[in-house]
């Protein structure tokens, strides 16, 4: 018969209380850890893989924004260049036109006295009995204008054909002409019956001439007539420099005082 002790060692391991196994919690230890390494070592290699595309693609894109740019500027220049070209042919076929500016301005030059304001004034005169050995008491009105004139004899001008440029340089206008236009009466008493018609004649002649000079020198003098004047004059000195070249449709012309 077996013993009691062979008996339990022939029967078998029951399923729900395995035999302890040591050796192979060890393994399966080793195998997690080396897992562990590989997933860390993959996500360092995904994290520098990144960096290097972002790196990438950063420099890709400063790529393209410096081919962009330097394309663009290339095209700019160039598109500079046909329009300069093309002007520039533009301004050969017109430079005999051009030099007809100095050829019309020279006709200018003539003009002496060119009007470019015409101005009026009412002035009184009065004389008094006390005032001439006649006693004789007079009030007249006159009535006259002017004309401001610009020497163009004495003008400069300075041309720029290439560009269609032209400054006038011209001394201040003044006042070159000024008449009585028009005398009236308005008082005129004899406290002799009996004086000569040469009296009231000679009378008449001086305070004639005290009205043009009244008449002149307001005229003259007048601040706002002379910056009318000069403002008058640039309008109309451009207009002539311009009418007289019709054909140069872009001229500018600026007109500037010395005086």
């Amino acid at each position: 018969m077996n013993t009691e002790n062979e008996i339990k060692n022939n029967l078998p391991e029951s399923p729900e209380c395995p035999v302890n196994r040591p050796e192979k919690k060890i393994q399966w230890k080793k195998i997690f850890s080396l897992s562990n390494i590989c997933f860390a070592v993959a996500v360092i290699l995904i994290t520098v893989a990144a960096l290097i595309i972002s790196n990438a693609v950063h420099r890709g894109g400063e790529s393209a924004r410096e081919a962009y740019k330097s394309a663009k500027n290339k095209a700019s220049e160039d598109a500079y260049n046909r329009f300069y070209d093309t002007a520039y042919a533009s301004a050969e076929r017109k430079y005999h036109v051009s030099n007809n500016v100095s050829i019309e301005v020279a006709s200018i030059r003539e003009e002496a006295n060119l009007e470019v304001l015409k101005v009026c004034d009412v002035e009184y005169v009065i004389e008094s009995k006390d005032d001439n050995e006649d006693g004789i008491e007079a009030w007249m009105e006159f009535y006259g204008d002017g004309v401001y004139t610009v020497d163009m004899k004495a003008s400069e001008f300075i041309i720029d054909s290439d560009r269609q440029y032209v400054l006038v340089r011209v001394p201040g206008p003044e006042l070159t002409n000024c008449r009585i236009t028009q005398a009236n009466r308005l008082f005129w008493q004899d406290g002799v019956f009996d004086k000569s018609i040469s009296v009231g004649t000679d009378l008449a002649v001086e305070m004639r001439k005290a009205g043009y000079t009244k008449l002149n020198n307001y005229m003259k003098s007048n601040a706002q007539f002379y910056k009318s004047a000069k403002s008058s004059a640039q309008t109309v000195i451009a207009n002539l420099v311009k009418g007289l070249n019709s054909e140069l449709t872009d001229l500018v012309v600026e007109v500037e005082f010395f005086d």
